[in-house]
Order: structure tokens, then sequence, then C-alpha cells
């Protein structure tokens, strides 16, 4: 819900009509919702942020421990041969 804009709306709304909350109640969520709302958001923003820094991080690990012990082009053997040919059309 926190990469859709107020999508907790929907759900608050169902979740209170199924206990029976009446709806001076659910108004009064909903205006506490826009503020944890802004906050939800910053929150995943910066889990995403963080996500995409860790696997930045590691393929550029990967790629250098790779370069280290062999380049593609120097592979030898069958799989060589398979990846140097272009696929057929």
């Amino acid at each position: 819900m926190a990469g859709v804009a107020c999508a907790s709306i929907v759900v608050l709304i169902a979740a209170g009509n199924s206990i029976g909350l009446p709806a001076e109640g659910i108004a009064l969520l909903l205006g506490v919702d826009f503020i944890v709302d802004m906050a939800r958001t910053g929150v995943n923003v910066i889990g995403n942020s963080l996500a995409a820094a860790v696997v930045d991080s590691s393929e550029n690990r990967r790629e250098a421990k790779r370069g280290d012990r062999e380049t593609p082009h120097a592979m030898a053997g069958p799989e060589a041969t398979a990846l140097d040919k272009e696929p057929a059309r």
C-alpha cells in the first residue's frame, strides 16, 4: 500500500465497516491516516533506495571478483563457443 498514495483509505473503510465502526470513526481515522501516509511513503522511499544501493554494491563486488578470475571472452571449452555464436534468425 505504501507505493500508492492514499491506498490505505480503501483498506481503512473496508476494515471499519467489517468491524462495525461508525462513519464518524472512519472519518477520524482518515484524518490521522493522511499524516501517517506521508511517513509511510517516506519509509518506503528510503527502503527502496537502500535496497537499490545494496544490490548495486553487491553487483560491483561480483563484477570485480569476476574480473580478477577471468573475462567472459577468455573462457575455454564448450561454454565459450556457445556464448560466442550469434543466435539463429
